[in-house]
């Protein structure tokens, strides 16, 4: 029993990665994508801009064809959840970057 299992690194573009979200307990498995965690990072003149964002994630949560009832609740009770994890996935990407693309 896994709260969320996601797969290895892949590359998507330049700069660009991924990493799956393959099964468990918060994945909706209704739907036909489970979602991603996409990481990318370029620079900017001397900067280096770093992004991280979910895509084609629904939490089981919400539902599949979440209403305003269920996207409310989910807003009260569950968002600040996940801001918090993917505050904690953008660290952890930035600081473990090189390891993660020496696996690649």
């Amino acid at each position: 029993w896994t709260l969320m299992k996601f797969g290895g690194p892949h590359q998507i573009g330049p700069g660009q990665y991924y990493f799956s979200v393959d099964a468990g307990f918060l994945a909706n498995e209704h739907t036909e994508l489970l979602g991603k965690l996409v990481f990318r990072w370029w620079r900017e003149g001397r900067d280096e801009v770093f992004q991280t964002e979910v895509r084609d994630y629904r939490s089981v949560l919400v539902g599949r064809s979440a209403n305003f009832v269920q996207r409310s609740v989910y807003s009260l009770t569950q968002m600040n959840a996940h801001r918090w994890v993917m505050w904690r996935f953008h660290l952890w990407v930035q600081r473990e970057r090189e390891a993660l693309l020496e696996g690649m």
